[in-house]
């Protein structure tokens, strides 16, 4: 799904990470659920500190929509996707991976 420079550009931006990042995406009936895992999977294959798995829901029940959240060295960090991110939605996906990571831009004191 991510094309080579885009997957070149993001080994660069990822370089600097430290902690372990998880995208725990759910299963979905959705018919676009293999592209989230694809995008999920590209992602992560940038970066060895970046894993992407599917997370077995607690109740056997699947999501009508394909979704994610974001984990850093295995707590939630309260970041949650529904869809696939794409164009500026993708650009958030790569701040807060960054931002779960302490890389990412603070917003300043005002």
């Amino acid at each position: 799904m991510l094309d080579t420079e885009i997957k070149e550009q993001l080994k660069t931006v990822f370089a600097p990470l430290d902690k372990k990042i998880e995208l725990i995406y759910a299963p979905s009936v959705n018919e676009n659920q293999q592209e989230l895992v694809e995008l999920l999977e590209g992602v992560a294959s940038t970066s060895d500190k970046i894993q992407a798995r599917l997370s077995p829901p607690a109740d056997g029940k699947q999501s009508l929509n394909p979704q994610f959240y974001i984990a850093v060295d295995g707590q939630r960090t309260g970041v949650t996707f529904t869809g696939i991110p794409g164009g500026h939605a993708f650009s958030s996906l790569i701040l807060a991976i960054l931002n779960a990571d302490g890389k990412g831009k603070m917003p300043d004191a005002s």
